[in-house]
């Protein structure tokens, strides 16, 4: 906003240019195990199925909270017609992708592992949105979940878990791709998602499937 005023002459200086950015504490980003993440999917399944499409997707695709849910009536979420099956891949438009200073916009591809076809097909539809309730309702519902399955829930965790499990399947050579899939920067991507996994640990989680 001062910038703003400042570039049309309202005001001289921006009064906040002189105050120093406050550090914030790193804090490591939290992953499930593979054990731990089937235990949601087949929980949700079996008393939660509102909640199913976003584990899923969340867990096997990395795509962002804020991309799935709404918190008002107007937000952009990702739609049923947004899954491409035939291609494999997840169009995340840029109205509904977190904005960037990106010169080449911000929508992205996100591929479709198989473990994501195979979880989400019983649920597809071909239009309206895939998750139908909104934030709110989806909290309460998802700390539910977590007790029944004595989980301690962390924020953006799936995401997190996502990104680690699917490093650890391709090494560092993997890092450009998916910080394009992810909509993160490479350096992001670093600083938060190296985790000390093996490639065994990333085909564990891409091959979870359904007993």
């Amino acid at each position: 906003m001062f910038d703003y005023a400042r570039e049309h002459r309202v005001i001289v200086l921006n009064p906040l240019d002189e105050i120093d950015r406050p550090s914030v504490r790193y804090v490591e980003p939290g992953i499930l195990t593979p054990e731990e993440f089937k235990k949601l999917l087949v929980m949700a399944e079996s008393e939660f199925p509102a909640l199913f499409p976003f584990l899923a997707i969340a867990g096997f695709a990395g795509v962002r909270r804020e991309e799935l849910l709404r918190e008002y009536a107007d937000d952009q979420v990702l739609l049923w017609s947004d899954f491409k099956w035939d291609k494999r891949i997840i169009e995340v438009r840029s109205d509904v992708a977190k904005r960037t200073s990106r010169k080449t916009g911000d929508r992205r591809f996100v591929p479709m592992e198989q473990a994501l076809i195979d979880w989400l097909s019983p649920y597809r539809k071909e239009a309206g949105t895939v998750i139908e309730i909104v934030d709110s309702a989806f909290r309460r519902q998802f700390k539910r979940l977590c007790e029944a399955v004595k989980h301690k829930p962390l924020r953006n965790s799936l995401r997190h878990s996502y990104a680690s499990y699917a490093l650890a399947r391709t090494s560092k050579e993997g890092l450009g791709r998916l910080a394009l899939q992810m909509g993160n920067s490479e350096s992001v991507i670093r600083r938060h998602y190296l985790e000390v996994l093996s490639q065994e640990d990333g085909e564990a989680w891409f091959g979870i499937r359904r007993d």
